[in-house]
């Protein structure tokens, strides 16, 4: 058995607010055990240098999709840089973290960051998602897995999200689904044609690492970019090439987006 190690000066609380790099508060549960909460209180920011190139790439006015927000370390962090006349939606199934997400809104009083409780896929309707401790773990079943802790979730696709809420020249896009990326983009292909965002998307989900996204992407007119963490900027990603063991995540984009980031410095 799990033995649960709340946050010193926490008794009592079942969550805290955690202040992070740029004065951001993210609502997490109050335990050492968990990733998230424990990788915040120690680094007092998120352990992935992309954060940092978002920070920096970020505009105020700028808009902004998260999908697969989990606490919030991207979206609410977007919603600080994109200020006042920018938007955030973000996307997070479970109802447990997304309930910790609301807190995190609440709590940094953005009122232009928009939770949507769903998973985005290839299809709408319903799925299974399964639970695990660590939310950042979790992940949506395929039909007809085997049974295990899990809970029933929402489904939208890219492009009907696109069509609800009136999205055109998105800025931004992170994609975090722990192996569902591929599905994901299958339920956008009118979005990432008709938009050029700056797209963050996870390669690695446990010890898997996908790397046809890249293809899956090449194929709609986006390339991928890795980054240089020392100098925060982008670089073209080259298949095949050895990769830190420790990437996570690559970004790729359309050539229109590439040169505005070349002529701000942030891409090579």
């Amino acid at each position: 058995m799990t033995s649960t190690v709340p946050i010193p000066g926490t008794a009592g609380q079942p969550h805290v607010h955690i202040e992070i790099t740029g004065g951001v508060f993210v609502c997490a549960p109050n335990s050492v055990n968990l990733m998230t909460s424990y990788v915040l209180l120690e680094q007092e920011d998120w352990f992935e240098d992309e954060i940092k190139f978002v920070r920096r790439m970020l505009k105020p006015g700028m808009q902004v999709v998260d999908i697969g927000a989990s606490y919030g370390v991207y979206s609410l962090t977007a919603a600080r840089c994109v200020g006042a006349t920018g938007r955030v939606w973000a996307f997070e199934p479970s109802s447990a973290t997304a309930a910790c997400l609301a807190r995190g809104i609440e709590r940094n009083r953005f009122d232009n960051l928009h939770l949507i409780q769903a998973g985005l896929s290839n299809r709408s309707g319903q799925a299974k998602l399964m639970i695990s401790p660590n939310t950042e773990l979790g992940f949506v079943a395929e039909e007809g897995a085997a049974d295990g802790a899990h809970e029933i979730v929402l489904l939208k696709t890219v492009d009907n999200c696109m069509t609800e809420w009136g999205w055109k020249d998105i800025d931004f896009m992170k994609i975090d689904a722990e192996g569902h990326e591929e599905k994901i983009i299958v339920g956008g292909a009118r979005f990432f044609d008709s938009n050029s965002p700056l797209i963050l998307y996870e390669i690695k989900a446990g010890d898997k690492i996908n790397l046809e996204l890249a293809d899956a992407f090449a194929t709609l007119g986006y390339r991928s970019y890795r980054l240089i963490p020392g100098l925060n900027v982008l670089v073209p990603f080259i298949k095949g090439e050895q990769l830190d063991p420790y990437q996570l995540n690559l970004f790729c984009c359309k050539p229109d987006r590439a040169d505005v980031l070349s002529r701000q410095g942030m891409l090579i």
